[in-house]
């Protein structure tokens, strides 16, 4: 019964059946930004170690991965105003763009309760089991987690002290003090402030990048493997909204028919 429910929700509730399939050029092209956003990321991160001999790949990286986060946000906007439309054309609801996603939990957990009626599962025990069961098959697809960025940052101290001593040093050295810095007054402690802004944003850039991909590695399989991963993880969501209001509504049943207390 679980395989034909999750087949159910698949091809006629998740996500991509209800909204997605109406705007699949764009689809495609949100995810393509995402994806290479994070590979921005990380090659931002790897530039790092390549600084001093290849400088201007930290530039270009730096800049189009920054350029390409900001496109996200406009795109997140012009997604909520589309998955409003088709909620209009194909559904005839009428939301506002940032309400889309809540009203399609609700439809997809009146599609799904519709369904557990119909194949005489709609009862508290059966939805916990199923709940149980696509809980343990989502353990046993899921990636083991990536490095912590905590831990990820403890050992690579070692390697982050040396090279910023070797960046002290060297734009420390007459030589190589960039001519615009020499210009200004106190050039000295305006090039050591510069050194720290940079190295701490460069920094904070990597442990950032681990967080990242830590969150959505499994965005990532969805792609390039474990296709099912989102969509199971969007049916336990709605059991689960559906198991809440299932005792909620128990609850209201003994409330009504115990008998009132004597004083």
């Amino acid at each position: 019964m679980k395989d034909k429910l999750f087949k159910y929700f698949k091809s006629s509730v998740s996500g991509k059946a209800l909204i997605y399939t109406y705007m699949p050029i764009f689809h495609k092209f949100y995810l393509l930004i995402v994806y290479t956003s994070l590979a921005g990321a990380i090659s931002t991160g790897l530039s790092i170690l390549f600084i001093f001999s290849i400088p201007n790949w930290l530039i270009v990286s730096l800049s189009l991965t920054v350029v390409l986060i900001f496109s996200l946000f406009g795109l997140n906007q012009v997604m909520a105003y589309k998955a409003m439309k088709v909620l209009k054309r194909h559904y005839s609801i009428n939301t506002k763009p940032k309400q889309w996603q809540s009203i399609v939990s609700e439809m997809q957990i009146h599609l799904i309760t519709e369904y557990l009626i119909e194949n005489g599962i709609y009862s508290k025990w059966k939805i916990e089991k199923l709940l149980d069961s696509y809980c343990e098959d989502e353990k046993k697809k899921k990636l083991p987690p990536l490095v912590a960025p905590g831990i990820l940052l403890a050992i690579s101290i070692p390697n982050i002290t040396q090279l910023v001593t070797r960046a002290y040093t060297h734009f420390n050295l007459e030589e190589n003090i960039p001519e615009f810095m020499k210009q200004t007054n106190n050039y000295s402690i305006n090039l050591n402030l510069s050194l720290f802004v940079v190295i701490f944003i460069l920094s904070t850039m990597m442990v950032a990048t681990v967080a990242m991909c830590n969150k959505i590695k499994d965005g990532v399989m969805e792609i390039v493997g474990n296709n099912d991963g989102p969509k199971r993880e969007a049916l336990i969501e709605t059991l689960d909204n559906i198991l809440y209001q299932f005792k909620e509504k128990l609850n209201e049943d003994e409330f009504i028919q115990s008998p009132p207390h004597r004083q």
